[in-house]
């Protein structure tokens, strides 16, 4: 029965995996154990986006189709508290990051205030049924002009949120060629500590980038260590770089946009490679190159996001969902 579920899904755009429960999203959520048994199609949970594990064999999953989060039981699948999305958004961070003791859910957003577009923190506590959202007063700027965009969000190691900005400033210094203008991109780690009802943010630090990084950026941070598109990461504590993966290796995943999941007990990288859609999985630990998942020819979607659960990669196609091996390259 399972593989027949399995096989009727047609359309999956994403898959989350704690290493126990499955879930899979498309046009609605299911919900499977890591040996492929079926549990539930979890109703009304639409067009899931994000989804973040959390105690208790519990779960927050954003449904897109209906702008709603939803708190899941993964025992059941039972739906334990839904809370509408609030605000018209723009620039939201494409994960969830949750607390150390695993209670509370962050996400960033820009949402008007007033006249005037502003960073907003949003908090959920989903076993206490709360969800809140503060505008970010100063000091966001990053040297003026423009919106920070957020490139990723963590918590560090006192758990205080964080979060990764970069901002492109374009000045024409040249006044012989006025027409050639000069980019120059400053990145910087904004910490949010909440004290009383609002966060009190303030930079932990920020820097700007050289000339040659421009066509490099920066997608992943966790306080510690640096991931850019091309599989370099720089150590922020040593102040040393190394790539992820061989040189050869690399020549196969040229530099692109990419969403990712580590798995820090198995030291395991996934990414979504927006650009091509391929999704590897790297061993951060070896550095070497495990798992490797080649979209269709000529397919679009389904097949964005797989996951990696156990020895086995589960993975949308047009065929329904499909559990390849792991390690595969």
């Amino acid at each position: 029965m399972a593989k027949d579920i399995l096989k009727s899904i047609k359309k999956c755009d994403v898959i989350f995996s704690n290493g126990q429960d499955v879930l899979v999203g498309g046009v609605h959520l299911w919900l499977f154990r890591a040996d492929g048994e079926f549990v539930k199609k979890v109703l009304p949970i639409r067009w899931p986006c994000k989804a973040v594990f959390i105690p208790n064999r519990t779960a927050l999953v954003e449904g897109a189709g209906d702008c709603a989060y939803y708190y899941l039981d993964l025992k059941t699948g039972e739906i334990l508290w839904i809370t509408k999305k609030k605000l018209r958004r723009s620039g939201e961070t494409n994960r969830f990051v949750v607390s150390p003791d695993g209670s509370t859910v962050y996400n960033l957003f820009y949402a008007y205030q007033g006249k005037t577009m502003c960073l907003h923190t949003e908090r959920i506590i989903p076993a206490m049924h709360t969800h809140d959202i503060f505008p970010v007063k100063e000091p966001l700027n990053l040297t003026e002009g423009g919106l920070c965009i957020t490139a990723d969000l963590f918590c560090d190691s006192e758990g205080t949120l964080c979060a990764l900005f970069h901002k492109n400033i374009t000045r024409y210094e040249d006044y012989d060629y006025p027409e050639t203008p000069k980019a120059i991109i400053h990145y910087g780690i904004l910490a949010l500590p909440f004290q009383g009802a609002a966060p009190r943010p303030y930079w932990k630090q920020h820097w700007q980038a050289e000339q040659a990084e421009r066509y490099n950026p920066i997608r992943a941070c966790d306080g510690r260590y640096i991931l850019r598109e091309d599989l370099s990461v720089f150590d922020m504590e040593s102040q040393n770089s190394f790539f992820l993966v061989s040189e050869s290796e690399r020549q196969s995943l040229p530099p692109c946009c990419f969403r990712y999941f580590y798995d820090p007990e198995r030291f395991l990288l996934t990414l979504w490679r927006l650009d091509d859609g391929q999704n590897v999985v790297i061993d951060c630990k070896s550095r070497k190159l495990l798992g490797r998942y080649l979209r269709e020819n000529g397919i679009d979607a389904p097949g964005y996001g797989g996951c990696l659960v156990g020895n086995e990669f589960w993975r949308g196609t047009p065929d329904g969902v499909v559990r390849y091996p792991f390690p595969n390259v």
